[in-house]
């Protein structure tokens, strides 16, 4: 099972990628953030935003699953929540991708592999456009 999370746009893109995966050979087996208000407001309310993320894939990840973290900021301060689940989940010993921005970013250390974006300038609606035709990309490459 692959699981994608981000925040905000990046949250959308998840979804995207999880939707498109349904005309792909690993139909039903890509997870975007809960998209269940429900799920999602009780953790944030119950847990807290920073660690809701993190206990979501503590209750649906396995061993050997996957998580790709999508950030147009790479895990500062505004998104440590990003940062608290690939941890989490290198703890579960799922494997973490990245898509990040170029800058150094608290992410691309905790991914084992990450595709950073340098687009010099570029405000997070651009970047969050470039990661979603890389994503088109992936997609398209799973048919």
């Amino acid at each position: 099972m692959c699981f994608v999370i981000g925040n905000g746009g990046s949250a959308l893109l998840a979804e995207h990628v999880a939707a498109d995966s349904f005309n792909s050979r690993f139909a039903g087996r890509v997870r975007a953030m809960p998209s269940d208000a429900g799920v999602r407001s009780m953790l944030v309310n119950d847990i807290g935003w920073h660690a809701a993320l993190a206990s979501w894939l503590e209750v649906v990840a396995r061993e050997g699953d996957t998580l790709l973290v999508i950030s147009t900021s790479g895990g500062a301060d505004r998104s440590s929540n990003l940062v608290t689940a690939a941890n989490g989940a290198r703890r579960a010993s799922l494997g973490v991708g990245a898509l990040l921005p170029a800058q150094p970013t608290p992410l691309a250390g905790v991914a084992d592999c990450a595709c950073r974006i340098h687009a010099q300038g570029a405000t997070p609606d651009i970047l969050e456009s470039v990661f979603g035709s890389i994503l088109h990309a992936i997609t398209k490459s799973w048919i």
